[in-house]
């Protein structure tokens, strides 16, 4: 109601108003049913973070993201925790998250309440851990009792066996 107030008295104002301008209570009318026409918005519509690239890939030189000569698909049969890196240790409501990430196939893990869970959100089969904030570690172990120990920082090939 205030814009189409205060719309014809700013017209008066820069010299531009004509004899046609609309009267206030048409421009109202028209206001309300623009607004009552816009669909409501969805999620995707206010936070655009998909299009966003992965915080985990390394940059290259042009400031996009540069895919390894050697990617291979993340293949859960060939899945092995001496390929992992923790990247980052994170704390909710609900407990601990560590984010993990397997520069051998650029493919990025979590591990939360005790379970390691897949880019799909599917938990992978075999895999347990614990998280260690106090240490900013993580430890990780396979069914057949193989343990790897990653701590924040450093790469898979600095990781304690």
């Amino acid at each position: 109601m205030t814009i189409s107030l205060l719309l014809p008295a700013l017209l008066s104002l820069s010299g531009t108003a004509s004899a046609a301008a609309p009267a206030p209570e048409a421009a109202a009318t028209a206001v309300d049913a623009s607004s009552a026409a816009a669909k409501p918005l969805t999620v995707d519509d206010i936070y655009g973070g998909a299009k966003f690239r992965d915080p985990f890939m390394k940059l290259g030189g042009a400031g996009v993201a540069a895919a390894p000569s050697t990617v291979k698909e993340y293949d859960p049969e060939n899945f092995t925790i001496h390929s992992l890196e923790l990247k980052g240790l994170m704390r909710d409501k609900k407990g601990y998250t560590a984010l993990l990430f397997d520069a051998s196939t650029a493919t990025s893990f979590v591990l939360k309440g005790g379970r390691v869970y897949d880019p799909k959100k599917k938990p992978v089969p075999g895999i347990t851990g614990t998280i260690k904030m106090e240490q900013k570690t993580v430890t990780l172990m396979t069914a057949d009792k193989d343990v790897q120990t990653l701590r924040l920082g450093e790469t898979a090939g600095e990781a304690e066996e």
